[in-house]
């Protein structure tokens, strides 16, 4: 989803793109042809402020774990297009998005779940917009991440377990350093 600072209503966000990709190749043609729509995502959207995803914990099975390239993919974008200085991107865990924005962090996905995140964006005082024609759980997912990334890294809400990458640019830096011949 692509997600903009309103004019009118500073510190709120409004939904101005959606997109879904679900190539039908599979191996190494899959990510490439994720990684080519990300990057021409990010270029026709001229180049948002920040970006988010959502942080999953890679030793679960099953979906989570499914979606570790995709994760993979989303860190490498954000490093080569420099969104890794500054509080530029963010990973947000899925009980963390979930409660700031609806107030419950456990929220099953089940067949209520598209109607309650559709209430809890629409009341969410950082949310500007009508989603009430939305019946896609994976876009209210990310406008949720969205929000909750946007209020952490621009400092309107102190949002815990919002993770900033500025350390892993730190390390990554001390890393090459390392291996560097004196």
């Amino acid at each position: 989803v692509l997600l903009k600072e309103d004019d009118d209503n500073p510190g709120r966000l409004r939904l101005v793109g959606q997109w879904l990709h679900k190539p039908k190749s599979t191996g190494i043609h899959r990510i490439v042809s994720h990684r080519n729509w990300m990057i021409s995502l990010i270029s026709r959207s001229n180049r948002p402020d920040y970006l988010a995803r959502e942080l999953h914990n890679m030793n679960q099975f099953g979906s989570a774990r499914a979606l570790q390239h995709l994760t993979a993919l989303i860190d490498l974008i954000a490093y080569e297009d420099d969104y890794l200085d500054g509080y530029k991107y963010a990973a947000v865990g899925p009980g963390t998005w979930k409660k700031f924005v609806a107030g419950n962090g456990s929220i099953k996905k089940d067949k209520q779940y598209v109607g309650k995140m559709v209430d809890a964006i629409h009341n969410h005082p950082m949310f500007v917009g009508d989603l009430s024609n939305e019946s896609n759980d994976n876009i209210l997912d990310a406008i949720g991440i969205g929000i909750t990334a946007f209020a952490s890294m621009s400092g309107y809400a102190r949002v815990h377990d919002v993770k900033s990458f500025i350390r892993l640019v730190e390390n990554s830096t001390k890393m090459c350093e390392y291996g560097k011949e004196r």
